[in-house]
């Protein structure tokens, strides 16, 4: 990441990190030139800033928020505006699962960056019908700043509960049915974390993440919405074709096959969603150096090593989570995707797991 290149448009994200610093007691002239932004930038639609500026321009809203709680509640109350386009079918989504699709997809139209995250999984389905929701921290990830990162984290924990608040009817599903796994200790201020207490909250825990029922993916489906929806979206995704560096083929086929979990698509069915015909797709795939297998390898790795690093998933039951009927035959594969025995992997410090997931050809 280049730091200091202008890159995120300036009046979606940071726009609203500013409305929401100055709604929780920012004065906004002391905020800007902290973050050594000028105030001439609010007229300029076209303005970008750097990643250095917004980090500083959370740094600002810390110090003179002065709230501890700062980052749920700017996430639990962030303006979907802020988001542009994506704002609009985030509030026009049929579904909570629809909703964090789009979250985890499109935002790279805000901030292009994220675009690293676009192919990524948003969710795993685990053999319990058990959803885990990973909460991505992408900003803060390089930096050695823990104010940051619990702001960030904070952040986005917020803001997946505010889909969750607005999706979740009494009657289709219970907030205590939502677990939120936390890295951080206890929070030292309450506030907030008090309000939401209808949610499970667990701190020190391993990984940052949601874990709801399968069925609460499913909650304020709205046929009525539809249409305007799927219109959005097809404005989301020129956007994203015309974005430089947008998905490759492969980059396509992996987040169809991670948005149909617990069900792996096949060749023909990942073909009919991109209205090409199989032979067309082996070709490109092919064109880029790797097959719909190699890539189907790639997704069971990554869900694989997941929940074998990130879950207390015994080795059957990521098996079973992954659709393999025998633990051997899938012992044997992640044997030969990682090149390491499923319990090895799982002893192995983190950072060393990272380097041993399969990898495609870029």
């Amino acid at each position: 990441m280049n730091w200091t290149e202008r890159v995120v448009p300036f009046h979606l994200h940071p726009l609203g990190f500013i409305d929401a610093f100055v709604r929780n007691g920012a004065e906004l002239s002391e905020l800007l030139d902290r973050a050594g932004i000028s105030r001439a930038m609010l007229d300029l639609p076209k303005a970008k800033i750097s990643y250095r500026q917004l980090i500083n321009l959370f740094r600002s809203g810390m110090h003179l928020c002065k709230r501890p709680d700062l980052g749920l509640r700017v996430g639990r109350y962030f303006d979907w505006a802020y988001y542009g386009l994506p704002g609009l079918a985030i509030q026009s989504s049929t579904s909570f699962k629809q909703a964090a699709l789009i979250l985890h997809r499109y935002t790279c139209l805000a901030q292009p960056y994220y675009a690293a995250y676009k192919s990524r999984p948003a969710y795993f389905v685990d053999n319990q019908q058990r959803v885990t929701i990973p909460v991505q921290y992408f900003i803060s990830s390089e930096l050695n700043d823990e104010k940051v990162f619990r702001f960030e984290l904070e952040f986005r924990v917020g803001l997946i509960l505010q889909l969750l608040h607005h999706f979740i009817d009494p009657r289709e599903g219970n907030p205590r049915d939502v677990e939120v796994h936390l890295s951080i200790p206890q929070a030292f201020h309450t506030g907030l974390y008090e309000q939401l207490a209808a949610y499970d909250f667990k701190f020190n825990c391993k990984s940052n993440r949601f874990v709801l029922p399968v069925a609460m993916m499913r909650v304020g489906e709205d046929q009525m919405r539809r249409a305007i929806s799927e219109h959005v979206l097809q404005y989301c995704g020129a956007e994203m074709e015309a974005m430089e560096g947008g998905l490759t083929c492969t980059h396509r086929v992996m987040a169809l096959l991670y948005e149909h979990i617990p069900h792996f698509l096949n060749q023909t069915e990942v073909a009919n969603v991109m209205g090409i015909t199989t032979r067309t797709l082996a070709r490109r795939l092919q064109q880029e150096n790797t097959s719909f297998t190699d890539v189907l390898n790639v997704v069971r790795s990554e869900i694989a090593t997941y929940f074998l690093e990130s879950t207390q998933l015994t080795v059957p039951d990521v098996a079973e989570s992954l659709g393999f009927s025998d633990t051997g035959n899938f012992r044997q594969a992640f044997k030969r995707w990682t090149g390491r025995s499923a319990c090895d992997f799982r002893a192995l410090p983190r950072r060393q797991q990272e380097g041993t997931q399969l990898q495609l050809q870029p």
